[in-house]
């Protein structure tokens, strides 16, 4: 009798038991490097079809998710296949940036349980040891970096200038035309 449940049967204590390993001695994928993850789990997107994707044309993560997005086969761009991407983009800019961290950081020091007690260590340790996160949107090593381009620009070009392009509609709009005059009278 072929079941396919984990419920207890009386019958199967009579017969012999087979137990089976089918993964036994193999080494567990990362859902990251699978290759085929993508496809298992989006059935009703690829049809139970792997993608063809030509090993010459070395596609990263993000160029094959701007592809699938941007087709005009718009099973690919449901909301929740988007967020898989987007989530699978993060994963490996976190995955890629924390190997160089770690291969960076060889030179740290073994920490004790009175480092992790200390609060100003656990904080310096964060600011310090976080620079893998730099490479994901929105978090503050993100962020510091992008702020200290900013600030290399200003130095580099100077202070930048604001430039105002008016149509004809706008110069027919009195309050426009006022908060301009007092601008130029005194300015900011």
């Amino acid at each position: 009798m072929d079941q396919h449940t984990i419920v207890y049967d009386e019958q199967s204590t009579l017969n012999p038991v087979v137990t089976m390993a089918p993964g036994e001695g193999q080494k567990p994928i990362s859902i990251l490097y699978d290759t085929h993850a993508e496809e298992l789990s989006f059935p009703q997107i690829y049809l139970g079809h792997a993608r063809c994707i030509k090993p010459e044309a070395r596609p990263t993560i993000l160029t094959m998710a701007s592809s699938e997005i941007r087709r005009s086969d718009r099973r690919g761009a449901l909301p929740m296949h988007v967020l898989y991407m987007a989530m699978k983009v993060i994963r490996h800019r976190v995955c890629d940036n924390l190997n160089t961290m770690f291969r960076n950081k060889r030179g740290i020091e073994t920490l004790t349980r009175g480092d992790v007690e200390n609060p100003e260590k656990v904080e310096n340790l964060i600011e310090r040891d976080m620079g893998f996160m730099k490479g994901v949107p929105n978090t503050i090593q993100y962020w510091h970096t992008r702020k200290a381009e900013l600030f290399a620009m200003n130095r580099q070009l100077g202070k930048p200038t604001a430039f105002l392009t008016l149509s004809a509609s706008e110069v027919h709009w009195p309050r426009l035309l006022e908060l301009l005059k007092s601008l130029k009278r005194n300015p900011i």
